[in-house]
């Protein structure tokens, strides 16, 4: 399959790591679909495209009406095509402890069941294209420990614990998504330290300082978006789970337990009102190998 068969989604494609992966899936004969919050910044993105087959959707991912109805949007634009790739890029950093619409932690709602809601929905085009679907990871998802009785930190809320949490889930959806979804894999890719804005929309005070000055020791979103990229665009089959630099890397032994990764499954699955079963039957390969 040519790059020109190919169609990619990409979610927080407006800016930063979204948008630079965007830009180079079609500059490489993609069709590519873009996902914003924001009409202007989705029109300031579509003046960044010289050519290629790029559209963008409008949704905000916090809300699970929005992603329900962004995926019927999609499948409409498919018309019975496959989907070859689905980046799950989008994603949030509260200094505040902020609900969304139904009630979730803002942070969980955008970095965790959004991916898994999107994924879920989208499962039989991805499967009809043999695609990927591609997680956005960190580092931080390292020496991370889940508050399993408190997933969503409502009773103490630590900003940085529920980023670091949102990023270990990522990697365990990937391995869930590998282990149930027939004729799709999954992977969490880690950008690494990238200079992008998403500390700074949604936060207040020192935290907003803080993450400035972190940022700048940050490489440019196009770096960043090379490891996506490249999971998206390669040919040949990639193995492993959680990739960084483009190559399969050693994942954080708590991101590797099967019992994590069903328990967070089981767990979108209420919150996202979609039934634990599998789409395609289950009986995949988690990936880890």
């Amino acid at each position: 399959m040519g790059a020109d068969d190919r169609t990619v989604l990409i979610t927080g494609a407006t800016s930063g790591i979204g948008l630079q992966t965007a830009r180079a899936l079609a500059g490489k004969g993609f069709t590519v679909m873009g996902v914003g919050r924001s009409k202007e910044r989705i029109e300031a993105a579509l003046g960044l495209f010289n050519d290629g087959d790029v559209r963008f959707f409008l949704a905000d991912l916090s809300s699970q009406r929005q992603v329900r109805r962004l995926a019927e949007e999609v499948k409409q634009h498919l018309d019975g095509r496959g989907l070859h790739a689905l980046i799950n890029n989008a994603g949030a950093f509260y200094s505040y402890y902020a609900l969304s619409d139904e009630g979730v932690e803002m942070q969980f709602a955008v970095n965790v069941a959004a991916p898994y809601l999107l994924s879920h929905l989208l499962y039989e085009d991805l499967k009809k294209a043999g695609g990927r679907i591609i997680m956005l990871s960190s580092a931080s998802h390292f020496r991370t420990l889940v508050r399993w009785k408190d997933i969503q930190l409502s009773r103490r809320y630590r900003q940085l614990k529920a980023y670091k949490q949102t990023k270990l889930f990522a990697v365990l959806l990937a391995r869930e998504f590998n282990r149930r979804f027939q004729g799709v894999r999954a992977f969490a890719a880690d950008p690494g330290l990238v200079n992008t804005e998403i500390g700074l929309k949604d936060t207040r005070g020192a935290a907003r300082l803080i993450w400035n000055y972190r940022r700048r020791r940050g490489t440019e979103a196009a770096a960043g978006a090379r490891t996506p990229v490249f999971l998206a665009a390669e040919t040949e089959p990639c193995e492993g789970v959680y990739w960084k630099d483009c190559r399969p890397k050693k994942a954080a032994r708590n991101a590797m337990r099967d019992d994590y990764s069903q328990r967070i499954w089981e767990y979108c699955a209420r919150l996202c009102a979609v039934g634990p079963e599998t789409p395609g039957g289950g009986g995949g390969n988690d990936g880890s190998g």
